[in-house]
């Protein structure tokens, strides 16, 4: 990940984290401003994991900084085999968004062709509050709307018939307090 400086350099970290087999690497990073945590995602085991950016310098240099892993969060086994059509992809988690709240954050399960939300206020790192399947063929793009009320999920197959396929982005009701929260409202189709 980098720091954009003032003076438009770009001051890149590379961060490592152990886990107590091998060594992972991050990918699809979002800063959780409230903790000062950088949550990402992982294929192996697939999970989302938070480092904290308290010892992470801001400065000038780029260097490796090793962190111990604060919380793990999770996701659905994807790897076995992709679920639905048979794509052949093994992607795992594919992307996060952090919620205009501050607290709910989401994955898109590519593999899985699922979404996670997960409420980062609950218990000590967070827990799982919802998952909604069959959102389309390989769920990977998500972004959140700046009012919070909707989340679109970017489908990488889409629709899948025969040989053909038409991608697809379902948008979401993205407000955890609603009683259709993560609910695909509608669907835009490219044929």
């Amino acid at each position: 990940f980098f720091f954009q400086a003032e003076d438009g350099i770009r001051d890149y970290k590379v961060t490592g984290v152990q886990t107590c087999a091998l060594p992972i690497w991050m990918r699809e990073l979002v800063v959780d401003p409230e903790r000062g945590w950088l949550w990402g995602i992982s294929d192996d085991p697939e999970a989302v994991y938070a480092i904290d950016l308290a010892n992470v310098v801001d400065d000038a240099d780029t260097e490796i900084v090793q962190e111990p892993i604060l919380a793990m969060l999770p996701l659905p086994r994807g790897l076995n085999g992709d679920q639905g059509v048979e794509t052949k992809m093994a992607i795992g988690p594919g992307q996060l968004a952090l919620h205009p709240d501050g607290h709910t954050l989401f994955v898109t399960n590519f593999n899985d062709n699922s979404i996670s939300a997960y409420d980062l206020s609950i218990g000590p790192v967070g827990t799982l509050i919802a998952q909604t399947e069959e959102i389309g063929e390989n769920p990977y793009a998500v972004t959140i709307s700046a009012d919070g009320t909707f989340a679109a999920v970017a489908n990488f197959s889409g629709e899948v018939e025969e040989y053909e396929t038409s991608s697809t982005i379902a948008l979401l009701d993205a407000d955890p307090t609603s009683p259709t929260f993560l609910q695909v409202k509608t669907w835009l189709v490219n044929r």
